[in-house]
């Protein structure tokens, strides 16, 4: 699962044999930020060099569940893009091409990769 919100970019997966969730992001900023502000139960964070994600932290399902009940109890801005920008534009230009799915290549990116970059 995807999770695209003003505080990083995510991906969730159930890795085999593990009974938590293992929450990945490209910025290690981005989990910080996310058990800050959602997920206080996010586990430690684990880094992985060479991998697409680097960073990953593991969360029980509850807890997943409680902090995107969070989210969209929060949620109060039309565009994305621009929310980024406004709370942090140092960050969001930064790291804008850590927030690209990684199914979209960086050069020439398809119509479809090009509305889901997060570029400011």
């Amino acid at each position: 699962m995807l999770l695209l919100i003003p505080e990083g970019f995510y991906s969730v997966v159930q890795k085999p044999v593990e009974s938590d969730l293992c929450v990945r992001a490209r910025d290690r900023g981005d989990l910080d930020r996310l058990r800050e502000s959602y997920m206080p139960g996010l586990g430690p964070m684990k880094e992985t060099p060479g991998d697409d994600y680097r960073y990953r932290a593991w969360v029980s399902r509850d807890a997943l569940a409680e902090g995107l009940a969070a989210v969209a109890r929060d949620l109060a801005y039309s565009n994305l893009k621009s929310e980024v920008g406004r709370r942090d534009p140092e960050r969001a230009l930064k790291n804008a091409h850590q927030r690209r799915p990684p199914w979209c290549p960086s050069g020439a990116l398809p119509q479809a990769c090009k509305r889901l970059e997060l570029a400011v």
